[in-house]
């Protein structure tokens, strides 16, 4: 019985801390947006995004990755970054 107790403790601390990181496809979109607006988009070698949605995953709030969604230049990727 005990056991059961501290899974479902467990599993609620996993999914409330989930809750506050960015979705894997907002990262995706984040890091497509930001590709776009440095030029890297059409790369012919792009870079492996895994380890930048990984990161972002891990790092990033999910306010972040919404304002690096909407950047449309350099000077909005950089407003998006912590201070």
């Amino acid at each position: 019985m005990r056991w059961r107790i501290t899974v479902l403790v467990l599993g609620l601390v996993f999914v409330l801390g989930a809750c506050s990181r960015p979705s894997e496809e907002d990262c995706r979109r984040a890091l497509r947006n930001v590709q776009k607006i440095r030029g890297l988009a059409d790369s012919p070698n792009p870079p492996d995004p895994e380890p930048a949605v990984r990161k972002c995953r891990a790092t990033a709030s999910k306010d972040q990755v919404a304002c690096l969604i909407a950047a449309k230049n350099d000077q909005d990727v950089a407003a998006c970054q912590p201070k």
